[in-house]
């Protein structure tokens, strides 16, 4: 092998046509990139808006920043009155300080997530019962960005519990109420002499 054919296929390409191609390669690359990201944001939008379950980005302030049509269906708000609000506004008083608890303690890295189930003031005052589900997502340095919320309407469940111990026509407890209470409770079931 001559000393003229090692240097010639050695040394790095060069010219107009090596300049092309690192060019055409470059476009490729940032269009496959383009095309990649625009494929994940479409899914992004067809887990968030078609999701069977209330699903909410929120500030670690508690003001919300996304809310999907489900979480709106189910809170009675309309998306722009809950951006402008927080969890806090709409949490039933008598919940709000064991969810700001639990709350605190994933702030503090205690917790990777925490559910619990709650109730919300419905934009109509109603008072429905949800399950919450909250986990933290954080930035690339490792710090708290937001909170990802999931929230399940937990209505017909607690209704068809309630119906399922309670006479229909009074509302009191039935005989499957009664012993379901007896057993939570075995004070109630003995006989007092």
């Amino acid at each position: 092998m001559s000393r003229q054919w090692h240097d010639q296929f050695s040394a790095p390409a060069q010219g107009p046509d090596v300049e092309q191609l690192a060019r055409d390669t470059a476009a490729q690359s940032y269009e496959a990139i383009e095309a990649e990201l625009a494929r994940a944001r479409r899914r992004f939008d067809a887990t968030f808006h078609h999701a069977p379950v209330g699903m909410a980005h929120v500030a670690l302030d508690g003001s919300f920043l996304l809310v999907n049509p489900r979480f709106c269906a189910i809170s009675g708000y309309d998306a722009d009155t809950l951006i402008r609000t927080g969890f806090q506004q709409i949490t039933h008083p008598d919940d709000l300080n064991a969810d700001e608890a639990l709350l605190a303690r994933l702030n503090a890295g205690e917790l990777p997530r925490y559910s619990m189930e709650k109730r919300y003031i419905r934009a109509d005052g109603a008072i429905i019962w949800v399950k919450l589900t909250v986990a933290m997502a954080r930035d690339e340095a490792g710090d708290p960005e937001l909170y990802v919320a999931v929230i399940e309407d937990l209505s017909e469940l607690r209704q068809a519990s309630f119906e399922a111990i309670h006479d229909s026509l009074t509302g009191l407890l039935n005989r499957r109420g009664f012993a379901s209470r007896a057993r939570d409770r075995p004070e109630i079931g003995r006989a007092h002499v």
